[in-house]
């Protein structure tokens, strides 16, 4: 759950790089002023058409990394979020099957089987939805 975290705190780094291209070419293309230092490395000209180049190259990565990270969070979200719900409808089930008959015939098996399935993802949304966000 501290990698869930973690790749979600890592969203705002990365969406404050966004306007870093629009810098870029503002001031090298319109602007007569020297690229940020750590750009001057990498660029091997500084022709308008290179930091343009540079520019949107740039954009385009930040664009990658943004969505990587989104897909990253979905997917241990959910792979998370399943076993989550696997392992409590094993322990429900476990439960269920120790109940004394007496509670089946009063409730009737589908209430149980009922509670299994639809209730169970609950503990989903509460803990991937709900708890991780707070952190």
């Amino acid at each position: 759950m501290a990698l869930i975290a973690g790749l979600s705190l890592l969203s705002l780094p990365l969406t404050l790089l966004y306007p870093l291209p629009l810098k870029l070419a503002v001031d090298g293309v319109l602007g007569n002023h020297p690229p940020p230092m750590f750009l001057a490395a990498v660029m091997s000209a500084r022709h308008p058409n290179s930091i343009l180049f540079w520019a949107i190259a740039l954009l385009l990565a930040i664009a990658v990394l943004v969505n990587l990270q989104g897909l990253g969070s979905w997917w241990l979200q959910t792979y998370i979020g399943e076993r989550l719900v696997w392992h409590f409808r094993a322990k429900l089930l476990n439960h269920v099957q120790r109940l004394p008959l007496s509670f089946h015939d009063h409730y009737g098996p589908t209430d149980s089987v009922y509670r299994i399935q639809h209730d169970a993802p609950a503990i989903q949304y509460v803990v991937i939805q709900g708890l991780i966000p707070l952190i």
